[in-house]
């Protein structure tokens, strides 16, 4: 009966895989802009930073 466990263990590290393949950390990792960018919503220190 412990063969039963074989396919769904090789559809999960199909899976796995496929996110690690895929998976992205941020938006610049695929060329978006930062989110407080695209959102306008900026922290005191980041908004002094861009305006100087």
């Amino acid at each position: 009966m412990q063969a039963a466990f074989y396919f769904p263990g090789a559809i999960a590290a199909v899976g796995s895989a496929y996110l690690f393949w895929r998976l992205r950390d941020t938006p610049q990792s695929v060329g978006l802009p930062p989110i407080e960018e695209y959102k306008n919503d900026f922290t005191e220190e980041e908004l002094a930073h861009y305006l100087s």
